[in-house]
């Protein structure tokens, strides 16, 4: 929980099989893994996980460069890499379970309207000098799904987890000038 990952894998890039929350997850590579040309890598910033309020940037893999297989909640999954399948989306495989997250392109699958899923940039502070915190204007503010540890957990910043009613997506609850509020 509460933690940057962010290395080069064969398998995984980022993660491979684990459960992570409050995480951001960016940077990472997953290479190819196999000798066989057809072969190609996945999930260059999750593969097989369970995430909760994660989010995957700038991730790059063969195939979905952010996350691949699994079940992720309240994340935001943005601005990831496909390098070796043109048919691929970028930021998921078709294997993910997404609810109240945010990605693109939108699928069928994961526009369902109970899945809650948002399509729409997310709106960080300063992408591109890696500040994935979200301005008050972003979607993703008020827009996951609150779980009972809530109440009392913190994002990757140390701030209250949930500081109105509903929790933000991604690693980061939003803030006002420098400080939080948690309202019950």
């Amino acid at each position: 929980s509460g933690s940057n990952v962010s290395n080069r894998s064969a398998h995984g890039g980022g993660a491979f099989g684990v459960t992570l929350m409050d995480c951001l997850v960016a940077g990472n590579v997953s290479s190819i893994y196999k000798t066989s040309a057809s072969d190609a890598s996945n999930g260059g910033g999750l593969d097989s996980c369970l995430a909760i309020n994660c989010t995957v940037v700038s991730n790059t893999a063969g195939t979905s460069g952010g996350v691949y297989d699994g079940v992720y909640t309240n994340c935001i999954v943005w601005s990831n890499a496909s390098t070796k399948d043109a048919n691929a989306t970028p930021n998921y495989s078709n294997d993910v379970a997404m609810a109240y997250s945010c990605t693109s392109p939108s699928s069928e699958a994961l526009a369902a309207v109970d899945l809650h899923n948002i399509f729409a940039d997310p709106g960080f502070k300063d992408p591109s000098a890696g500040n994935y915190r979200l301005t008050t204007a972003s979607p993703c503010c008020n827009a996951g799904c609150n779980f009972p540890w809530m109440d009392a957990a913190i994002d990757l910043d140390g701030n209250p987890r949930i500081r109105t009613r509903r929790v933000d997506m991604g690693a980061y609850e939003t803030t006002t000038m420098g400080f939080s509020i948690h309202i019950k």
